[in-house]
């Protein structure tokens, strides 16, 4: 018989978020050549806990999280120019009968970005890297889609462990933009692979 079972997300004892940005004022003023720079600094707490996060048989036990997700964006922009910079983590804190390590920093990604437009062309550049602890991972709920339907992505695995790790990389010109004829060139890539996973 299988005792009761709750998923740890879906059973939330408590929650508390806050969010502190330090936001710089536009600067720089010559002439025509308007710049503008900003720091934000991103802080968010949650609460969590629940009972038999592994679905085991009998129940493991109860489970309580904490996770202090951080995050610093830069930017830099002029008139016809944007570089971006943001990068992020989270600071677990866990106790849970499935897992020994879930104790410190998880979960970093970073991201870049530089646009430059002029009167007739275009540059677009990125580049991200993210990692994700799978013990961790989202539940159900945050796969729900604006029509109400549940859209899974084909790596799914709400109780499996390990890492998955993201890279992706994209370049767009575009030229001729005011003309009858213009030109868009486009390309992306993007990997992901998974270490210390297991069924």
């Amino acid at each position: 018989m299988v005792g009761r079972t709750r998923n740890l997300h879906g059973a939330v004892a408590g929650a508390a978020a806050g969010m502190l940005c330090l936001q710089a004022l536009p600067a720089l003023a010559q002439g025509t050549d308007e710049r503008a720079s900003g720091l934000t600094f991103g802080f968010e707490q949650r609460l969590e806990a629940g009972e038999n996060l592994g679905l085991d048989v009998p129940s493991a036990g109860s489970s309580a999280i904490s996770t202090t997700r951080l995050s610093l964006s830069y930017f830099d922009s002029t008139a016809v120019s944007r570089f971006a910079f943001d990068i992020g983590g989270v600071l677990r804190f866990a106790d849970t009968p499935e897992t020994d390590s879930g104790n410190g920093f998880a979960d970093p990604s970073a991201r870049l970005s530089y646009t430059r437009a002029g009167a007739n062309a275009s540059l677009s550049l990125s580049a991200e890297a993210s990692q994700t602890d799978l013990t961790f991972d989202r539940d159900l709920s945050e796969f729900i889609g604006e029509d109400g339907e549940i859209d899974l992505p084909d790596d799914f695995d709400l109780t499996g462990e390990g890492l998955r790790n993201t890279y992706s990389v994209a370049a767009e010109l575009s030229l001729r933009r005011r003309a009858p004829l213009s030109f868009v060139l486009g390309a992306a890539y993007e990997v992901t692979d998974y270490t210390d996973t297991s069924s």
